[in-house]
């Protein structure tokens, strides 16, 4: 994908996650994974702008021929992208819950959604919006 495809997937994602998030949907398990995947297309369009880096997933792996370690996107932004490593963690952390384990089915899951979307969100996207996305 170029620069301008992850951007316009993180707005897309964006406004998919307000939607799923919001009455009658209330879908706070969706919600928070395309949050998380809102600021990962910001998070690879910065990447490939930025520092010419494509990640090919979430976590480090290993090269089959040279065992050299390959760094994953968490990786990457820890590297560069420090100001917001936390916020995407979070994200992150949560995303997996609510994809693997279930998390974040019921209306009770309103405030964790809101926590994410107010806070851990809010902060990435402003660092992104600084950078005119």
């Amino acid at each position: 994908m170029t620069v301008q495809e992850h951007l316009r997937q993180a707005r897309h994602n964006e406004e998919v996650a307000h939607t799923l998030g919001s009455r009658p949907l209330e879908a706070y398990d969706w919600a928070i994974t395309v949050l998380f995947y809102a600021v990962l297309h910001f998070v690879d369009a910065y990447l490939l702008q930025h520092h010419r880096i494509i990640p090919r997933g979430h976590i480090a792996t290993r090269d089959r021929n040279t065992g050299q370690r390959l760094p994953g996107r968490n990786d990457y932004v820890k590297q560069h992208l420090p100001q917001i490593y936390g916020a995407y963690t979070v994200r992150y952390s949560a995303s997996r819950r609510a994809r693997y384990e279930g998390a974040f089915l019921d209306s009770r899951s309103v405030g964790y959604y809101q926590k994410l979307r107010n806070n851990e969100f809010a902060s990435a996207r402003q660092f992104f919006r600084q950078l005119g996305w």
